[in-house]
């Protein structure tokens, strides 16, 4: 399928997310749930909870380690790789998963799926630990084109909603920068200049207008967020220690992260503009990679 159907199929899809089929009237949203990975006796496991901090739950899932929660737009399904680079597909409230095989891909590192764009995935080059390359695959797995190929680590890629573009992460000598790319002609362009050399973990907005990012500061990881499109950086959050793995809630009316407390790692959120900080997470257990996804029906 060429690059042209695929676009096509994106306009469709986000026509159908806003309700703007004519003569229809969109569905209510389903209420959001968070899943992320807690660490038990050594062992790491996926839970679920609401925004509010309540109703925490095991899921009850088989694979071991599970890392990296992505949720799929759209979807009561999410992405997670294991501790081995392996991918795997979970749709709540199911037991299962279901592995997720990409052609001639052994250790995957990160991804980002959209149903109509395809998966994006940040994989070791061939025999070698200190490159990262980024490959779109079709949304059926089948269908795969190289992205980003320089030699340097080329990480934590996004899709920008409603934008034929991506966002990632490129380490090179110290450095780790936020790079945005065209899908049609993926020459990156680095975000926020040298000033902001120590950024990672980006995060677009359900709109694809702001991004929540994090920066090493000389006090730790902090929280920011800034325009996409351009403009001033602002910081958000600066907890005791660090914070890593932003994403946002269905509506985009919060960024849920994860934050040192001073002895663990644990979920919380925060409004755009630095309101309404709480606690999603209980303490006494490190809890890491936060998604939000809408809620299974019963």
């Amino acid at each position: 399928m060429n690059l042209t159907r695929w676009i096509s199929l994106l306009l469709l899809l986000e026509l159908v997310r806003a309700g703007g089929q004519p003569g229809r009237t969109a569905a209510a949203p389903a209420s959001p749930s968070v899943a992320y990975a807690r660490c038990s006796n050594g062992s790491w496991q996926i839970w679920t909870s609401n925004l509010e901090g309540q109703d925490h739950r095991p899921a009850p899932l088989s694979v071991d380690d599970p890392r990296t929660l992505r949720a799929v737009p759209g979807a009561s399904r999410l992405l997670f790789r294991d501790n081995q680079g392996r991918l795997f597909q979970w749709d709540p409230p199911q037991t299962q998963t279901v592995p997720v095989r990409l052609p001639d891909v052994e250790v995957i590192k990160d991804f980002d799926l959209d149903p109509a764009r395809g998966c994006l995935v940040a994989t070791y080059a061939p025999n070698a630990l200190d490159n990262i390359r980024i490959w779109w695959f079709s949304p059926d797995y089948q269908e795969k084109r190289l992205l980003i190929a320089d030699p340097h680590l080329n990480e934590m890629p996004r899709w920008i909603p409603g934008q034929s573009a991506f966002l990632f992460v490129k380490a090179h000598q110290g450095r780790s920068q936020i790079c945005r790319a065209s899908f049609e002609q993926p020459r990156p362009r680095i975000l926020f200049g040298d000033a902001f050399a120590t950024a990672t973990d980006p995060a677009p907005d359900p709109a694809g207008r702001r991004i929540a990012f994090c920066r090493e500061t000389p006090n730790g990881i902090d929280l920011w967020i800034a325009p996409i499109e351009g403009g001033s950086p602002s910081a958000l959050y600066a907890g005791p220690g660090l914070e890593a793995e932003p994403c946002w809630s269905l509506d985009g009316q919060f960024i849920v992260f994860a934050s040192w407390d001073g002895l663990h790692f644990r979920i919380a959120r925060i409004r755009p503009d630095g309101a309404d900080f709480r606690w999603i997470s209980p303490p006494g257990a490190d809890c890491r990679y936060p998604a939000v996804f809408p809620s299974p029906n019963p």
